[in-house]
């Protein structure tokens, strides 16, 4: 027999993808594995429309209820009934599953020996994004490009993260806060100035969301917003932000300022400073963004449920929050990376992100680093000292 696991859901053809989702709906459950009874294949039993070749077993994998009955049980783990809904997007064409859709991320690069710029289009999966599992000790690993060891002390980097807090020249800002179960952040560790406003690179996807569904969409998106925004958000894609910020502007095309004075002022209405975007659309602050992320998990925000759903199944963050956390703990995040090779117009790596924890309880933390070598690894070594010694 055959287990239909989420990475074999991932790889099968969108319209068949679309077929066993129809027939999960049919039987009230989408968070479970399937087993064809006599088929030879998944895909054959959906081609068949065969809805009685299956057999229903839920997960059980760390963290996951192992009975229909433990979904309810917030005790026993965390509810997946609740992330998969999150998967649910309503569009002026009806609900759109997400999981029917890839993360479709363009690239466009030099290449060194013909000089010439090419385009490469990846397209991946969504599906639940996840701790890494990485154990918080020193390691050693090997590069992918230069094949050089690298060694890895997150112990010590997380120790260094902390004492140089202290000095007010500090390159890194963070905030993280537990939401409560009232819907308000109890902070847990904050930097030396967690308003300190700093340039937030790809994170500002997330505001320019919200504003072009109020601005633009006035609430109401089509399917090929969904997957625009799903592109941005998911797979941090830079050519459906471009497309998402000129429309913002009612241009035909952007360039690096198109939308950003607009989306400055939108958010800086008196009942949305909160947030901390400056006025020129491209700074943040750590306190700032753990507002907007709580807001947006609210849904008190235009967008919210578009754009939770895309964190959930984030494809960027895996050296960053998620890295140090184990892998039954849930991560919704945006990540931020600007700076060319020489730095000569510096270099940043931010994140947004909300964690979820087995037992239900939840944590928002935002980061941002400004210069520095190991901007990521910070961020990592951050959450994981946080999750190992405060949380």
């Amino acid at each position: 027999m055959i287990n239909i696991t989420e990475t074999h859901f991932r790889e099968t053809p969108i319209d068949r993808r679309t077929a066993i989702l129809s027939i999960l709906a049919g039987i009230g459950t989408t968070s479970c594995s399937l087993f064809p009874k006599k088929s030879e294949s998944p895909a054959d039993a959906v081609a068949e429309g065969m809805k009685n070749v299956f057999e229903i077993i839920l997960p059980k994998s760390p963290g996951v209820p192992d009975t229909e009955a433990d979904h309810t049980d917030r005790d026993k783990g965390i509810d997946y009934t609740y992330f998969y809904d999150l998967f649910q997007i309503k569009s002026t064409s009806g609900f759109v599953d997400l999981r029917t859709l890839d993360v479709v991320k363009t690239k466009t690069l030099k290449n060194k020996k013909t000089g010439k710029y090419e385009t490469t289009i990846n397209k991946l999966p969504v599906a639940l994004n996840r701790g890494r599992g990485n154990p918080f000790q020193d390691y050693t690993a090997v590069n992918r490009k230069t094949k050089k060891e690298i060694k890895y002390t997150p112990e010590k980097t997380y120790r260094e993260v902390i004492r140089t807090n202290e000095k007010k020249s500090s390159t890194m800002q963070w905030y993280c806060a537990e939401l409560t179960s009232q819907n308000e952040l109890k902070p847990i560790s904050m930097s030396y100035n967690p308003k300190k406003s700093t340039y937030a690179a790809s994170v500002l996807k997330v505001p320019d969301a919200v504003a072009f569904v109020d601005l633009i969409r006035k609430g109401n998106i089509s399917k090929d917003d969904v997957q625009k925004m799903l592109n941005m958000i998911a797979g941090s894609d830079n050519k459906s932000w471009g497309e998402i910020r000129a429309m913002i502007d009612g241009v035909k095309s952007a360039n690096k300022n198109t939308g950003h004075a607009k989306v400055g002022k939108y958010f800086n209405q008196p009942h949305m400073r909160k947030y901390g975007l400056s006025r020129n659309g491209k700074n943040m602050t750590a306190q700032g963004s753990a507002e907007l992320m709580k807001d947006i998990f609210l849904e008190k925000l235009p967008g919210s449920e578009m754009i939770k759903g895309a964190m959930i199944t984030c494809h960027t963050g895996g050296n960053r929050v998620e890295k140090y956390l184990p892998q039954d703990v849930v991560v919704a995040s945006k990540t931020g990376s600007w700076g060319n090779k020489t730095g000569s117009r510096g270099k940043w790596n931010a994140e947004m992100s909300m964690i979820f924890l087995p037992d239900g309880r939840k944590y928002i933390l935002t980061a941002f680093v400004s210069g520095g070598s190991n901007r990521a690894e910070r961020i990592a070594a951050l959450a994981g000292g946080l999750f190992q010694y405060e949380i």
